[in-house]
């Protein structure tokens, strides 16, 4: 039962009075753990043990043991130390414990919440928040009733709450811009007019809450307007051309002598000013009125593509790439780099100049820059660095130095960022949300150095231009001599989503790149990014779907970008990506920094413990192309094993529309209505069959004799409606089948015991759930694949942890599923090169165990077991158990871990290659 908050709180007052001063005794540290459990009503040993045991290997190969203090399963790590002692190393420890636990735990187990305590310290860290600002909380044990909330994970068992908030201002300001962009599409506004109307408008919002002009100035220029909004808009028309003015009327009313000339284009080209009425003028003082001033320009773009469609305008998220994935990008392609640097040389005072003029010399391009988060962050921070290292200079001179005229100054300016966004509104945008945010760091300048320092009217402009990024000359817009970085998340589109010109887009870009029709839309970006960087130092970061690390893509994408010397310097491992705020839009996505030359540094290699942690960064020799640390050794589908093994089939397909398939019901329907037909009736084995231990039917009618076939009126229907079927295809190549229609299009069966894999597989599943049959009369469907002839040997490899890794990195996908092939998964795959006897049998033992602990399970599918969450325990157990004796047939040194795994792997298919004549 639940207890009350103020019970809770009731409890932390006496825990803390209990044990605040508690001394150094660990001793104590279990009684500890029950009695803060009991705050929140919870009895410890219900939900978490002390002490659980988790393997490691010392460096000599030999299993050890390390003891987690206390461990609640798919929620909660605790490490606790004696009082005083170093709560970094304990986070480390503690980190390090997720990652054997990982090893040794099925995936769900792995805790999302670590809490890191000294008796009179607490340091709760949130594994799954992004902002690193953000997912850690550390407090005394003085405050735990001021910070009960951060347990809310504790207290309401699965429910989990980040530490984060999502900005209500920003949600507040779209809907009341959703509210003004309504008003002005009902009235059958010009679009393109309406655009640059809210653009327009949305610079006046922030400069009168920002200095740029007097404060409300606009605010009480709206509100002079007559109430029933008949001369809004004349009063709008003559503002905003008074903004493009420089040489002005020296008559002009008082208040309009107040706006300056702003310049800059954004008051530049003349629209036609809508006809209000009073709601319109309404909802616009309303937004006028909003503080708009605690609005980020991060997400002033994001704000303002959310109000163009009516679909997406209240869930404006979908639009937003959070400021915390865009630090994934900047953060290790530059960013990084001049804080180090910076840190590096904070007491010399001519390496500091020298990092200045680097700074102010830098330009970045965003070649698909939608609203221009990545510009916008790229700016803000390159501007916070210039005028810490500024501040620094002048206290090594001795003093803070009051300038002569800062704004003399050579700083960074909005010219140095670049972009290039097909749609026009968003460029619009870009280039004010830039010029927002120059205009806030300029507010910084300001209070660093006490002086007045405002670039108004707008000298310079962003270099952002309305286009398309895979059919325009780059080196148009700006030569690669100039630019420093490219950065950005170009957009992901595969084969099948891409729309005709998205195709005819890659075509353009792809030029003869053999295979080009396969790849992703993303891959244009990579491709005419190469040919813009090549024999420069630009560096680049593009954020892409992980498909283009994984598939046959990858192969044919990535040797044209070798062959074009890329180098990949560092990466993130595929984690899911998700916008921001009401509707997150969540992909899987993998980060690429790269450049067309060789970088001396280890690479930096970010990788994921599941797809929604926080990144462990690892330094390694190279980034292969698959984002592993191995050599850039490429997967090319094959037609054969790489090995000696047995050769794998897809299964029959029927190209019958649906006439020879039948569920049992069906099939005991039509065999009551002919009943000489049931002995052509064979059981058909598709991906759901195996999966859900569901029986379907097919008729099979290969080898019947021509005469029998005749004779049985109800099975010659069907044959005439398959034939009918083929012969409506448009493919030539089924057209042509009608004239055999008794036949499956495809045939292919087993002729003895085989093993039989799902095409397709969950992501979530830990292990794809394969099966061994021995009835060679069932048909196999096109949705699974088979080998025939097989032993348990061969069982085992296939549902072992090594052959999974392969799976999940070599193969195709289907959203986020991996897709099971024979030519690129089976057929690449590297088997152990000649292990004992002893190994082989202990691994046919575990694959034998296996397939008889299913057996025990007689009211559960093949789904229901290998669902993570439900997955049996002694099944579990003797995966594990297999994963070993297979990881034994490869060496008899232990895997680390599934990296470990697969630089292993990728070695072994490099030396099989070498002596390979396909």
């Amino acid at each position: 039962m639940e207890i009350s908050w103020e019970e809770i709180t009731n409890r932390a007052i006496e825990f803390i009075y209990n044990w605040q001063n508690a001394d150094s005794e660990r001793s104590e540290a279990q009684t500890f753990w029950n009695e803060f459990f009991n705050v929140f009503g919870i009895i410890r040993r219900s939900v978490a043990t002390f002490e659980e045991q988790v393997k490691t290997l010392k460096e000599n190969n030999q299993t050890s043991f390390k003891y987690v203090d206390l461990f609640w399963p798919g929620k909660l790590l605790v490490e606790h130390k004696s009082l005083g002692k170093d709560l970094n190393k304990a986070e480390k420890q503690a980190l390090n414990y997720c990652k054997l636990i990982l090893e040794e735990f099925p995936q769900e187990d792995l805790p999302l919440y670590i809490i890191i305590s000294d008796f009179q310290r607490f340091r709760v860290i949130d594994l799954e928040e992004e902002d690193k600002d953000q997912r850690v909380k550390e407090f005394n044990i003085q405050d735990l009733a001021e910070n009960l909330d951060v347990f809310d994970f504790i207290r309401k068992g699965i429910i989990r709450k980040s530490f984060s908030n999502i900005d209500p201002v920003s949600i507040k300001a779209s809907e009341l811009m959703a509210n003004l962009y309504e008003e002005l599409e009902n009235t059958k506004y010009n679009e393109k007019d309406r655009q640059i109307l809210l653009a327009r408008l949305m610079f006046c919002f922030f400069a009168d809450d920002t200095n740029i002009w007097e404060k409300y100035l606009f605010q009480k220029f709206l509100e002079k307007t007559t109430e029933d909004g008949s001369d809004t808009g004349l009063y709008l028309s003559q503002l905003f051309d008074l903004l493009n003015t420089k040489e002005r009327q020296t008559n002009l009313d008082i208040d309009l002598k107040k706006f300056p000339y702003v310049n800059g284009d954004l008051f530049k080209e003349h629209i036609q000013i809508p006809v209000f009425n009073r709601s319109m003028r309404e909802k616009l003082i309303l937004c006028s009125k909003f503080d708009w001033i605690s609005v980020s320009p991060v997400i002033f773009g994001s704000l303002f593509q959310a109000v163009l469609d009516r679909e997406t305008r209240r869930d404006w998220g979908m639009f937003y790439t959070s400021e915390n994935n865009v630090r994934k990008v900047i953060n290790p392609l530059f960013l990084d780099e001049i804080q180090a640097d910076y840190k590096k040389n904070m007491t010399d005072e001519q390496k500091l100049n020298n990092l200045l003029s680097k700074i102010r010399t830098m330009k970045i391009l965003d070649p698909a820059c939608g609203s221009g988060n990545f510009l916008i962050i790229s700016y803000r921070e390159l501007r916070k660095i210039e005028l810490s290292i500024m501040i620094q200079i002048d206290r090594l001179r001795g003093k803070r130095q009051k300038r002569l005229d800062i704004s003399e100054l050579p700083i960074l300016n909005v010219d140095s960022m670049y972009g290039i966004e097909i749609n026009e509104f968003p460029t619009r945008i870009a280039q004010v949300s830039l010029w927002i945010v120059d205009h806030q760091m300029n507010l910084e300048l300001q209070k660093a150095y006490g002086q007045y320092y405002k670039r108004i009217p707008l000298e310079t402009h962003p270099n952002i231009i309305c286009a398309n990024a895979l059919r325009t000359d780059w080196s148009k817009l700006v030569s690669n001599k100039v630019i420093t970085y490219i950065l950005g998340n170009p957009p992901f589109a595969g084969k099948s989503l891409q729309t005709k010109e998205q195709k005819i887009d890659l075509e353009i870009a792809c030029g003869k790149i053999p295979n080009f029709k396969s790849f992703d839309y993303v891959s244009g970006w990579y491709i005419k990014c190469v040919k813009f960087i090549k024999d420069t130092f630009i560096k680049t970061g593009f954020v892409s779907t992980n498909s283009i690390t994984q598939g046959e893509q990858a192969y044919f994408l990535w040797k044209y970008l070798l062959d074009e010397n890329v180098s990949i310097h560092f990466a993130h491992r595929s984690f899911r990506w998700s916008s921001s705020l009401k509707k997150k839009a969540i992909v899987t996505v993998v980060i690429i920094g790269f450049a067309t030359f060789p970088t001396k540094a280890l690479k930096r290699l970010f990788e994921y413990l599941t797809p929604f942690s926080l990144p462990i960064e690892n330094k390694v020799s190279n980034i292969s192309p698959y984002l592993i640390d191995s050599p850039n050794i490429l997967i090319k589908g094959r037609k054969k094993p790489l090995n000696l093994v047995n050769p794998m089939f897809f299964g029959s397909k029927p190209v019958d529309g649906g006439n020879y398939l039948f569920t049992e019901e069906e099939k005991e329907k039509f065999i009551k209505d002919e009943p000489e037909s049931e002995y052509l009736f064979r059981k058909f084995i598709g991906a759901q069959e195996l999966l859900n231990n569901k029986n379907k039917w097919c008729l099979w009618l290969k080898d019947i004799d021509p005469n029998s076939l005749i004779n049985l009126k109800e099975v010659m229907k069907r044959v005439a409606k398959v034939k009918e079927f083929r012969k409506l295809s448009k493919k030539k190549s089924t057209k042509e089948l009608s004239n055999v229609p008794f036949l499956f299009a495809e045939i292919r069966n087993p002729d003895a015991n085989y093993i039989v894999i799902p095409l397709h597989t969950s992501e979530k599943r830990t292990y794809i759930p394969m099966d061994m049959r021995f009835s060679p009369k069932d048909i196999i469907g096109n949705t699974c694949c088979f080998i025939p002839n097989t032993d348990y040997y061969e069982f085992g490899v296939l549902q072992s942890k090594m052959h999974m890794v392969w799976i999940k990195t070599i193969s195709g996908r289907i959203k986020e599923d991996p897709r099971y092939s024979n030519t690129l998964v089976y057929n690449t795959y590297p088997w152990p090169d000649s292990p004992s006897i002893k190994n082989k049998r202990v691994v046919k033992e575990c694959a034998m165990d296996i397939l008889n602990i299913r057996k025990k399970y007689k009211n559960s599918t093949l789904k229901d077991l290998y669902n993570p969450l439900v997955m049996p325990k002694n099944l579990y157990n003797k995966h594990k158990q297999l994963d070993k004796a297979v990881d034994r047939c490869y060496r008899a040194q232990k895997f680390t871990s599934d990296s470990n795994r697969l630089e292993y792997l990728f070695k072994l298919y490099e030396r099989y290659s070498i002596t390979d004549n396909e």
